[in-house]
């Protein structure tokens, strides 16, 4: 942000710098590091597997409500 004189990053909450960061490798990473299958995931966020499977292809975004979600069950 040049008219700022801050770093862009500065800006961010963390919800958006998980956003930033490539959201969808970091999804199916921590999946894949607990053994769960999109399902389940998808069951324990409230959520159907279409919707795991739309993430961690890069095709829809995660809402906050689900990243909290995600850090609430400390899957983040």
């Amino acid at each position: 942000m040049r008219a700022l004189d801050i770093e862009a990053d500065k800006l961010y909450d963390d919800y958006y710098k998980f956003l930033s960061y490539p959201y969808y490798v970091k999804v199916k990473e921590m999946r894949k590091e607990r053994n769960l299958f999109q399902r389940e995931l998808g069951e324990m966020l409230g959520v159907g597997r279409r919707a795991v499977e739309r993430w961690e292809g890069g095709k829809t975004t995660i809402t906050r409500e689900t990243w909290e979600k995600l850090k609430e069950l400390k899957l983040l």
